[in-house]
C-alpha cells in the first residue's frame, strides 16, 4: 500500500516538473531552482514515509529511537517524591518511652527509644499509637510534618493507654488538589 503510495507521489512530482507553467520564467535559473525544491521535497516526503513504514517493525524502531529505554521513567520517579511526605511523632510525656509503638496502617513500624519517631509516610496512610505494652498512658503530639501533608486528626495531643489508639489519617496534597 505505501509503495503504491510513493510510486504514485513520484509519478505526480516528475509530471510537475514537465507541466508547462502559465507565466514566463525570467530566466533558466529559476527554472533550475524551481526543479531542484520539487526533487528536494519528493526526497524528503519519500524519507519521511519510508521512515514512518520502518517505525511499525518493533526491532526497527528500537535501533532509531530510545523512546521506549525511558518511557514512564520519570513518572516513576516523580511519583516517589510527590506521594510521600514525613511525620515528627514526639512524646509529650516520657515515662512510657520504650513500651509505645507507633502504628502505620496496623503494622508496628517503629518505636519510641527517644522523645521523637521520624515517619516517612504515604498517602491514605493511618497512623495509630500502641500502648497495650505499657503499664501506664502517655501523650503523645505531631511535632512536624511535611509541606505536602494535610493531616485528619482529633486532637492535638493523644493520651493513649493500655490500647491501640487513632492519631491521624494522612493526606498527601498534589498540583492538582487531593
Amino acid at each position: 500500500m505505501s509503495i503504491l503510495f510513493i510510486d504514485m507521489f513520484i509519478f505526480l512530482g516528475v509530471m510537475l516538473l514537465k507541466i508547462k507553467l502559465p507565466f514566463k520564467i525570467i530566466n533558466l535559473e529559476n527554472k533550475l531552482i524551481e526543479k531542484r525544491l520539487i526533487l528536494l521535497s519528493m526526497i524528503c516526503f519519500v524519507l519521511l514515509i519510508a521512515i514512518q513504514v520502518i517505525m511499525t517493525n518493533p526491532s526497527a524502531r528500537n535501533l532509531l529511537t530510545q523512546e521506549e529505554k525511558v518511557e514512564g521513567v520519570f513518572l516513576q520517579n516523580s511519583t516517589e517524591t510527590i506521594d510521600k511526605g514525613t511525620l515528627v511523632l514526639e512524646l509529650v510525656d516520657c515515662s512510657s518511652m520504650n513500651t509505645l509503638w507507633v502504628m502505620v496502617n496496623g503494622q508496628r513500624v517503629g518505636r519510641f527509644s527517644g522523645k521523637q519517631v521520624i515517619l516517612p509516610v504515604s498517602d491514605g496512610e493511618l497512623i495509630e499509637i500502641d500502648g497495650t505494652d505499657s503499664n501506664s498512658s502517655a501523650k503523645v503530639k505531631i511535632a512536624s510534618y511535611t509541606k505536602n501533608i494535610t493531616l485528619l486528626i482529633n486532637k492535638s495531643i493523644l493520651e493513649t493507654g493500655r490500647n491501640i489508639t487513632v492519631l491521624a489519617r494522612v493526606r498527601i496534597k498534589t498540583a492538582t488538589g487531593y
